[in-house]
Formats: C-alpha cells, structure tokens, sequence
C-alpha cells in the first residue's frame, strides 16, 4: 500500500520505518506496547495518546504534534520541524545508538497563536468564548504550576511585542438570563479581531 492511502500516521511512520522496524512486533517492542494495540491503532481503531505519541517520538525522531494530529495526508515532520522519511529515522536511530541524540523541541508561535484564534472565534460563534478563555487562563496556571516560567524569557517577548501591534481578540458572548435560561440579548458582532495599541506605538 502507498504511503499516501495510509489511514493513520502511525500506520505512515510505519511505513517510513521500513520492513523491519515497521514490522507490528518491532514496532510494538519500540512503543512498548502489545502487538493487538499496534494493529488496532494503525487501523485507527484505537486513538493514539500523548504519552505514547512523545515515547515514539524520542525513539524514531517523528514529531508528536504530527503524530496527535492524526492526519495521514499531511508530510510527515520531525521533531526538530525537518521532513521526515526513512532516512531521517535511520539517522535518528544511528544516532540514538552512539548516545549523540539531541532531542528538539520546536514551538511554532504563528501556528499557536492562529490555532488559539481559531478556537476562540469558534466559541464566539456558540457564545461560550468566556468558558474558552477561562478554560485557556487555567491550562497556563496549571502548566506554570507544573513547568515553572522562565520570566526573563517572558519580559524580553514582552519587550519585543512592544515595537508593534498585538491582536487583542474581543469577543462578545451573548447573554443567558440565569433565572429565565433565555438569551438577554443579540449581537450581530459577536466576533472581532481588533489592533492592539501597544504604549509607544504612533497614533493614526
């Protein structure tokens, strides 16, 4: 079967493995699961979770985003952001193998930010986008609780942001009358993208 009419990515990161480590009893020594769990998440059968998705990504060099992702038509990436294919596993491998692995973690902040845009827009549409936003808020509180802040790194992106002008996504939820549970009001502009005048910036 072509890559391209693979149904998962796992079953593409199989492929791009080659016939031995692609094998499903290589392939689950190497994620560390049973034979039945390969074939089932290849078949899509069983959704692929993160834990195994960053295990796999250490042992073969994918990236775990693409992984998660689930979308088999999409080029396969690794995990310093690179095309992925067979020979890019087999130098991960070699490498593994000498201990010289040096594992990349890559955040592509566009592609976070329009994700987060996305998402945030979405909710608008439904009138949820303070539950989202509240929801955001505590996913970073938790994840500093967890990871730390590097606040020296977070003053200088600050400082950057400065010399122009960030979105600042307002949205407008339209309320529910928690007595009645009917709507208080309608808004037609539910959803802007509105300039953020940043302190020094020139006025218009």
């Amino acid at each position: 079967m072509a890559i391209s009419q693979r149904k998962t990515t796992i079953a593409v990161l199989r492929a791009l493995m080659g016939p031995v480590y692609g094998r499903e009893d290589r392939f689950a020594e190497l994620a560390q699961r049973s034979v039945s769990w390969v074939k089932k998440v290849s078949a899509g059968i069983e959704p692929l979770t993160g834990d195994v998705a960053h295990a796999l990504s250490l042992e073969t060099g994918i990236s775990p985003t693409w992984l998660l992702r689930g979308d088999p038509a999409t080029a396969p990436v690794g995990s310093a952001g690179q095309l992925y294919n067979e020979r890019a596993f087999q130098l991960h491998r070699a490498k593994l193998g000498k201990g010289k692995l040096e594992v990349q973690t890559v955040f592509d902040l566009a592609e976070i930010v329009a994700e987060i845009t996305a998402i945030a827009r979405s909710a608008a549409k439904q009138d949820i986008a303070a539950v989202f936003r509240w929801r955001l808020t505590e996913f970073l509180k938790a994840s500093r609780d967890e990871f730390g802040c590097d606040e020296r790194t977070q003053r200088q992106v600050q400082a950057r942001a400065q010399d122009g002008h960030l979105p600042r996504l307002i949205f407008r939820d339209d309320l529910v009358d928690p007595k009645t549970l009917t709507r208080t009001s309608a808004r037609d502009d539910a959803s802007h993208l509105r300039p953020r005048k940043l302190r020094g910036s020139p006025k218009n």
